[in-house]
């Protein structure tokens, strides 16, 4: 796949040669994400022990976060290749090893040694695990939603091989909730040979972006399946007041496949998804073509035969058409599939000549289709008089089937029964049988179970005169329509609150009349059976429901999760039939509640004992205040008392005279730390 030009090329140098260890003291090049923490960046190389740069073997890390500046990490390249991978990740060292064409993990580690440069790297330079794992970079995941406002300070100091600075630098973040934002990207242009698919994107953007754009591209191989994200993305390529992704796909023949693409900022905050572009590795300049078409006059009408051409993915069928002037005026009457080979035409009456022409049909949209390749004629044999119509139709439903009876026709030219369905009995019916001898049938369709159908049967005779319908009969399948689970689930954390989003899956099954939201604690186990809807498989996979009452909108917001614990979310829709769909796919989240740290806290001794007292503001958002107490020599704190929202002191008198008390005070709710005061020491 094509992904980078030499411009692009040129934009990925300029940007890293920004990241350098510098000769004096400046501000420090980072960036922010709510997202994902503060990204940290210390050089265009590698950072290690045994290949200094400018004497530089690491680079320490300091983080003030209200204070002082507290150490946070010291920072070099991986020493080994176990280290190199934990750092990096398994997905990193395998394409590292693919980029390279490299063989063997020791071949990988002894190219790494031997490329400290990151533009020797390609696109890998902007993955933060293998800038990490090559020590000149940092992701301080602690950062991740910041509040909104708050200012975090870093420094960073350049060591030499004895521990001494040889550089330092300094910076800061705050806190900014907004994501990486861009307008949907709509297909521009697509083009496709047998080997090689061309398809562009476009954004409408008027705004000068001061990072690099970026896009990830994800395929579906066959019309079926998940999309997979390739390995390389693509980077945007301004043009007036828009940005173009372009993408070359190197491709089998033949094959339908689709793509879309999530643009990204270069830390990988997503935008929203793209239009999908369908297109079909194949040349539409020319299709198949029919031969040895031919008509027959049969019992149940004529028959049209032809070679069969084979699975062809570019064709969507046969076109056939029928008139009874041989010069012109004919007329559609169907479109079989493409691994027809004939087809019974069974509306047509005695003693008519009728003239058939076929052509096959490409995809829509692609096609450039071929003329009529196929031609015949047949005559159907008259006769007058039409048998009686079959009388007493009844129904059950057996084994979920609609399962059909009638009485039969005493006519001895009968040739045989012709089931006919329908949605109404004054609407359209079509013949859903072959030419029965028995009086019964069965309807093995796999139809919709919601759907109501009129069932009727009609008598032909050997001369294809058909009776009239017999009594007409209502009936509805006992199939088990499971209904249409949302395509995804996002889950992210909103004042202290995980929110819970998906898509609607009601513009794609009109029954569908709200949604059951699942969440559990996180699973090594995340497979689950399509077939079977979320609550049957609710205690195995360890779920839980979170709504009593069938939730409408797309939209859950769980204020009952607990700090420290990662969940996994997924949503089950439920049609108007009290059916309910499989999971969606999961969504991942793990929850941490940021704490404030307060000062303002005061203890003091009064003649009941000892006094705690706190500010309005240190209850923000809380239920409860708790107050925690160890004794000088005690190796943990002890709860001592719970307070409620509005008080805004507590007496503790059950304190012993000179005894030295530690007192801690937290605001919690719902088992959330939100705030806690630092250490108050008291002798009472």
């Amino acid at each position: 796949m094509k992904t980078i030009n030499l411009k692009t090329c040129c934009i990925l140098f300029v940007w890293l040669s920004c990241i350098v260890a510098y000769t004096q003291p400046k501000e420090m090049p980072l960036r922010y994400s709510y997202r994902d923490g503060t990204y940290l960046y210390f050089a265009d190389r590698a950072v290690s022990v045994d290949q200094p740069f400018n004497k530089i073997t690491s680079v320490r890390v300091s983080r003030n976060t209200g204070k002082r500046y507290a150490q946070l990490i010291t920072v070099t390249r991986a020493r080994s290749v176990a280290e190199f991978k934990s750092i990096g990740g398994e997905k990193v060292w395998a394409e590292l090893k693919l980029m390279q064409k490299l063989t063997t993990d020791d071949d990988v580690w002894k190219f790494i040694l031997a490329h400290p440069l990151l533009d020797e790297y390609g696109t890998l330079s902007f993955n933060m695990s293998f800038r990490q794992a090559m020590g000149n970079a940092l992701l301080d995941k602690e950062a991740a939603a910041l509040p909104v406002g708050e200012k975090w300070l870093y420094k960073v100091e350049w060591l030499d091989a004895t521990g001494g600075i040889v550089n330092t630098a300094e910076g800061s973040v705050t806190g900014n909730a907004a994501s990486f934002v861009l307008a949907r990207a709509h297909k521009q242009k697509v083009s496709a040979t047998d080997s090689v698919v061309m398809a562009s994107w476009f954004v409408i953007s008027k705004k000068v972006h001061s990072s690099i754009i970026m896009a990830d591209v994800y395929r579906q191989t066959g019309g079926k399946g998940a999309f997979e994200k390739l390995p390389s993305p693509l980077f945007a390529n301004p043009k007036k007041d828009s940005l173009q992704f372009s993408l070359m796909d190197n491709v089998v023949p033949s094959t339908l496949y689709r793509y879309y693409i999530i643009p990204t900022d270069d830390i990988g905050n997503p935008s929203q998804r793209s239009d999908t572009i369908n297109v079909l590795s194949f040349d539409f300049r020319s299709l198949p073509l029919l031969s040895s078409v031919a008509a027959h006059d049969t019992v149940n009408g004529i028959n049209l035969t032809w070679k069969p051409i084979g699975d062809k993915p570019q064709v969507t069928g046969i076109e056939i058409q029928r008139s009874r002037d041989a010069r012109g005026n004919y007329v559609v009457i169907d479109t079989v599939e493409v691994l027809r080979n004939s087809y019974l035409d069974t509306q047509v009456f005695p003693d008519i000549p009728y003239f058939y022409r076929l052509r096959v049909i490409g995809l829509k949209g692609l096609e450039k289709e071929t003329g009529y390749s196929g031609y015949a004629t047949a005559v159907l044999k008259n006769k007058n008089k039409n048998p009686d119509p079959p009388y007493g139709l009844k129904g059950n439903v057996v084994n979920g089937k609609i399962h059909l009876q009638w009485q039969s026709v005493t006519d001895p030219d009968l040739s045989a029964y012709f089931v006919y369905r329908g949605v109404s009995e004054s609407g359209k019916f079509e013949v859903i049988s072959s030419g029965l001898k028995t009086t019964e049938y069965t309807d093995t369709s796999s139809v919709n179970g919601r759907t109501q159908f009129v069932y009727a049967v009609k008598a032909v005779n050997n001369n294809s005169l058909e009776s009239e319908f017999s009594n007409k009969i209502s009936m509805r399948q006992n199939v088990l329509q499971l209904p249409q689970e949302p395509a995804g689930v996002n889950v992210y954390v909103s004042n202290r609150t995980i929110i819970v989003e998906w898509p609607s899956s009601a513009r794609t099954d009109y029954a569908v009349a709200g949604y059951n939201v699942y969440r559990r604690e996180l699973q090594p186990k995340n497979n689950f059976d399509s077939k079977q809807s979320a609550a049957a498989q609710a205690t195995v996979l360890k779920f839980v429901a979170l709504n009593n009452v069938l939730i409408k909108q797309t939209r859950y917001e769980d204020a009952h999760a607990i700090s420290g614990k990662t969940y996994e979310y997924a949503i089950a829709a439920v049609d108007v039939f009290g059916a309910e769909s499989t999971y969606s796919p999961f969504g991942r989240i793990n929850y941490a509640v940021p704490v404030r740290i307060v000062t303002t806290c005061v203890v003091r001794k009064v003649t009941a004992g000892v006094a705690l007292s706190w500010d309005e503001s240190f209850m923000s958002d809380a239920e409860t205040i708790v107050i925690y107490r160890k004794k000088a020599g005690d190796a943990s704190y002890q709860k001592t008392a719970s307070v409620k929202k509005g008080l805004m002191t507590y007496v503790d008198n059950t304190t012993v005279k000179g005894v030295l008390y530690s007192y801690v005070i937290h605001a919690e709710k719902e088992n959330n730390i939100l705030a806690k005061s630092d250490e108050k020491n008291i002798k009472y």
